[in-house]
């Protein structure tokens, strides 16, 4: 004994199995898609971590500075190859400056850009503590 399927029951099928198909291939791509936002998220943070570690560094290097002896409140100092992150090709420079608090001449708080006048440029400021 054989049994004849009709057409349409054969058809129903195949069309719910290829809309099961597309679902499923939506719901790979937007999480793929989202995986790949996440990451770039990530790694924007991490330069940006790695941006301010090194504006920490220049700000304790400009409180070694004796700005008394130095010609300019402002200094741009270019920053050395083996600072640079991987992937740089340009020469990275950094403002260091110094502003009197108008109070009182002798203390100073200090402002730190880096990298200087490029996309994604840190500013730092130390102030004294006021005891």
């Amino acid at each position: 004994m054989s049994y004849s399927r009709p057409k349409q029951v054969i058809a129903r099928r195949t069309a719910s199995v290829i809309v099961c198909v597309l679902v499923v291939i939506l719901l790979v791509g937007m999480l793929s898609m989202q995986t790949v936002q996440t990451l770039a998220v990530i790694r924007r943070g991490d330069d940006d971590r790695t941006k301010i570690l090194q504006a920490r560094e220049l700000i304790e290097f400009a409180q070694a500075i004796d700005w008394n002896a130095a010609e300019s409140k402002s200094l741009t100092i270019q920053i050395p190859d083996s600072v640079r992150q991987v992937g740089e090709s340009e020469a990275l420079t950094a403002i260091l400056e110094r502003q009197t608090i108008a109070d009182n001449s002798d203390v100073a708080r200090i402002i730190v850009r880096f990298p200087a006048d490029k996309l994604g440029e840190v500013t730092t400021t130390w102030e004294p503590d006021h005891e």
